[in-house]
């Protein structure tokens, strides 16, 4: 296989196995021949076997004779031997898919820097639980986009685990399998294992099917829910809700980034369950944050370098005061009951419920392409994926376009 040596980039399979003499160019033009049923050609072709480079003579198949005639045999013979004769790329085909997906880890999903850590965690669990033990022992070569549509087909299916049945994975996980398996031969086609199309470039998953429900809550009962919440609780989510932040952003914020005087928050780190680290998919954003201000002031202990959002527990061991800076339990134990106490829960709600809203009403408010801006995403598909139906709007919009043409018509 190919790997990767410190300012010399990267050296392919010959240069390993046979020192730094690259395979020359080989011009092979082999006879057509023909059996009772098929056409064929027997060029030789470098292989490894045992960890040497060999050459061998293989029988290709051009295709059968009722199929095709000579001259068509003979554009598929050139078009075959003209990957044949690219020695370095038959080599680089029989990398195996496992070796390379452990260079993968170590050079890209560990590397510092290069992925929140949110996503290196959703990378390191879909590998090691669907992608290495569906094609770890095949070469890259043996990757086909057929062969991955059909694995991420049979992911969908409910499967039989002992006594249980579980649930297919749904669409949105298909995705994600999809994409990180993009990215794989996107990076080996960089790092000079692949040269060939990318094969999931044409993967179809079929109908994006959501699984948890997007409601849209009225203004009414976000204010139920912020009048129930603690104040601490309730100014994070209002601060995500008012800035469209993500609930990392929120917990990142220290109180050098807030300015009392311009009201505004400038938004540069993100701090997600014990990791503190720069925000990863966008630039630095400078926020308006309003009548926030004044609350915001309260919280403030002229340490530059303390974080504002922190949420105060329960004593815990003799402590007099707790608290916590974890995502999930103030969601667990904050949010969470108050929307089921309510009758406001749903599967799915969370912090990101407060997101969708706030991106909705800023898009509405001054289009899409600011409530990007704010939001912090790159693409105004995004935004768009993020904002909810709102059905009272819809109708009242409705209601005035009927009014108008039947002002038109003479209909009362």
């Amino acid at each position: 296989m190919s790997i990767a040596v410190p300012n010399r980039g990267i050296l392919s399979v010959a240069q390993i196995v046979g020192g730094d003499d690259m395979p020359r160019q080989r011009f092979q033009d082999p006879k057509i021949k023909q059996d009772k049923r098929s056409w064929y050609i027997r060029p030789w072709v470098d292989v490894l076997d045992g960890g040497k480079v060999v050459r061998r003579k293989r029988k290709i198949i051009l295709g059968t004779l009722s199929d095709i005639g000579k001259r068509e045999a003979i554009v598929k013979k050139n078009q075959v031997m003209a990957t044949i004769n690219r020695a370095d790329y038959i080599l680089q085909s029989q990398v195996n898919f496992g070796d390379f997906l452990d260079i993968y880890e170590r050079e890209h999903v560990n590397r510092d820097g290069v992925l929140a850590t949110s996503t290196r965690q959703k990378y390191r669990l879909h590998i090691k639980n669907h992608i290495r033990p569906a094609f770890e022992k095949l070469m890259l070569c043996e990757i086909t986009t057929r062969l991955i549509e059909n694995w991420l087909n049979d992911k969908a299916k409910p499967r039989r685990d002992g006594g249980k049945i579980i649930d297919g994975l749904s669409s949105a996980a298909r995705a994600d399998l999809r994409n990180i398996m993009s990215g794989i031969f996107t990076k080996a086609e960089h790092w000079g294992y692949w040269q060939d199309r990318n094969s999931v470039e044409r993967v179809n998953l079929g109908r994006h099917q959501p699984v948890r429900e997007k409601r849209k809550l009225s203004v009414d009962e976000q204010a139920r829910i912020f009048s129930a919440l603690p104040e601490d609780v309730c100014l994070l989510i209002e601060t995500a809700l008012w800035c469209s932040l993500r609930v990392s952003e929120v917990l990142g914020i220290q109180e050098r980034d807030i300015n009392l005087e311009q009201r505004t928050v400038t938004v540069q780190r993100r701090f997600y369950r014990g990791d503190l680290d720069v925000t990863c998919k966008t630039k630095p954003r400078t926020l308006p944050i309003g009548d926030l201000a004044e609350r915001l002031a309260k919280r403030l202990t002229g340490n530059p370098n303390a974080f504002v959002f922190w949420v105060e527990t329960r004593p815990l061991f003799g402590r007099k005061r707790s608290i916590c800076r974890d995502d999930r339990d103030i969601l667990q134990h904050f949010v969470r009951p108050v929307a089921k106490l309510l009758g406001l829960y749903y599967k799915g709600f969370g912090f990101h419920a407060f997101r969708r809203e706030a991106i909705t009403e800023t898009s509405e408010l001054i289009g899409t392409a600011q409530a990007m801006k704010l939001a912090g995403h790159s693409r105004p598909e995004m935004s768009l994926l993020y904002t909810l139906d709102d059905q009272d709007r819809q109708a009242e919009a409705l209601k005035t376009r009927q009014a108008r043409l039947r002002e038109r018509v003479g209909r009362a």
